[in-house]
């Protein structure tokens, strides 16, 4: 590939890429001050957080820490590594139940 055709194509990536992070930053910003609902986020699945792992939804939210978001994914089967989009409809509504039951909702 010649560095023509890939310069756009790198600038292309590079600007979607940022999208997603300001988008996510926005989010964090709203969940931190509970303008934002977790359970909202992991139910509906906007495109910018697909890729985004469960500790990024889970440590913004006011009173969730490393332990309790630690317990909430080894609850439903799942790490704090692993990715939304790779989450099963079972697993994201368990989380989003426990997230409304412990009042972080």
């Amino acid at each position: 590939m010649d560095t023509e055709t890939q310069a756009p194509q790198q600038l292309q990536a590079l600007n979607a890429a940022n999208e997603v992070r300001m988008k996510r930053a926005e989010d964090k910003t709203k969940l931190r001050t509970g303008t934002l609902k977790p359970s909202r986020v992991i139910r509906r699945m906007p495109p910018h957080w697909e890729s985004a792992k469960l500790y990024e939804l889970l440590m913004p939210v006011p009173r969730v820490g490393r332990i309790k978001a630690q317990r909430m994914a080894t609850t439903v089967g799942a790490t704090l590594h692993t990715r939304l989009k790779d989450l099963t409809p079972a697993q994201r509504e368990r989380i989003a139940k426990a997230l409304e039951i412990g009042g972080w909702s």
